[in-house]
């Protein structure tokens, strides 16, 4: 009797620690969960650490020997946590009222989980379908926990799925903008792998109707921030996507030109959204401190902590907080790190989409600190990589 193969499961085959590290993405904007800073998506990006690191100890112990080999991202990381540690020192020393060298343990955090999905990631051969995947379980979660909102209650298991009574939907999180980039991030990855000729048309459906409802989603959150990160990433991954350099430089000519000779009318029309959103006006008198903030420490910053309004609250801008947590020292490592991550993004339509929106997303918002930012910097530079290839 002839046996019958089984049939093959729908369901992706991903390493182990892919698992810890798709979860943790999916759960990461769900901070009402967290005690102190650790939440769902701390702890499965940190298992996702520890068993990708277990199954390269495997294979060290039966080679015999490791080679660590250097890159950009692990020099980054080396230079900027020593940025941070001297303006923590001197902010301790100089004004200790905004001090917070606890806050020392996050960014450490963060550059574990930065350095360990970064090589993990690049051991995965299928790598685009790793970053559709995670981002289409994203999405799929919070619909579903939208749903829930609206038809049974506003919280799930402790968490609450609003800010403010329905005004602004978080899924989970403690304000909308932290579920707002990944939503903007999954919506262009969606939208991206949806016009890929190899992918057949059911597939490409389902992507176009899942980056749709990432829209949706960001919508309902209402942040004008993830607005802005979404739009700008699609224009710029657009424009990235055009190979003929000449074209591209005209059309940038061309847009250039455009907004010289319309800034009058683009500078108005900037204003008036900024005065749309409830905390627009705010954020630019939070902006207009820094020059007091950073004149406090020039040259390595403050180091981590609250140094806007004399050490009330944050900048909530990503360039501001680096500049003032790290001085020109840091901003200057931080600007080669960008520089080495344009080069390797330039000819991959997928890869500027992620980068362009999480860099937008930092004019005003400290995307930086933000989990969600260094696991999708993994995919993005990995991605890029396996295309064009760009040495460390």
């Amino acid at each position: 009797m002839k046996a019958t193969a089984l049939p093959r499961s729908n369901v992706p085959s991903f390493p182990r620690y892919c698992w810890f590290f798709i979860i943790g993405y999916v759960l990461a904007p769900m901070t009402s969960w967290r005690v102190w800073k650790v939440g769902p998506g701390e702890i499965f990006c940190l298992l996702g650490c520890i068993s990708y690191l277990g199954d390269r100890y495997k294979a060290i112990s039966s080679i015999g020997s490791l080679k660590i080999r250097s890159n950009y991202m692990n020099e980054f990381w080396i230079e900027f946590l020593l940025t941070a540690l001297f303006g923590c020192l001197w902010c301790t020393i100089a004004y200790p009222e905004e001090s917070s060298p606890v806050q020392l343990l996050t960014w450490i955090y963060l550059a574990i989980v930065s350095l360990v999905s970064f090589n993990a990631f690049r051991d995965i051969k299928e790598l685009d379908s790793l970053i559709l995947f995670t981002c289409s379980i994203a999405t799929i979660w919070y619909i579903l926990l939208y749903i829930y909102g609206e038809m049974i209650d506003t919280h799930f298991v402790g968490a609450n799925l609003w800010y403010g009574y329905k005004a602004h939907f978080t899924g989970g999180a403690n304000n909308p903008h932290q579920l707002a980039l990944p939503m903007a991030v999954n919506a262009l990855v969606l939208a991206t792998e949806a016009f890929k000729k190899q992918l057949r048309i059911p597939s490409k459906i389902l992507c176009l109707v899942l980056s749709i409802m990432s829209v949706w989603i960001l919508w309902e959150t209402d942040s004008s921030t993830g607005k802005m990160a979404l739009a700008v990433g699609f224009v710029l991954s657009i424009l990235s996507s055009i190979e003929d350099g000449e074209v591209r430089l005209l059309v940038i000519f061309v847009a250039l030109t455009v907004s010289v000779l319309c800034s009058d009318e683009l500078i108005s029309a900037f204003m008036r959204w900024v005065s749309s959103d409830s905390n627009g006006q705010g954020r630019l008198e939070i902006f207009s401190t820094f020059p007091q903030a950073f004149t406090k420490g020039p040259v390595f910053g403050l180091g981590p902590g609250n140094h806007a309004y004399e050490g009330a609250m944050e900048f909530h801008n990503t360039y501001l907080e680096v500049l003032s947590m790290s001085g020109l020292f840091g901003g200057l490592i931080f600007l080669i790190f960008t520089l080495q991550i344009l080069r390797r993004i330039r000819n991959n339509t997928i890869s500027a989409a992620i980068v362009f929106a999480l860099y937008a997303f930092g004019f005003s918002g400290f995307a930086f600190r933000r989990l969600t930012y260094w696991l999708l910097l993994s995919f993005a530079i990995n991605i890029a990589d396996k295309t064009c290839k760009v040495p460390d």
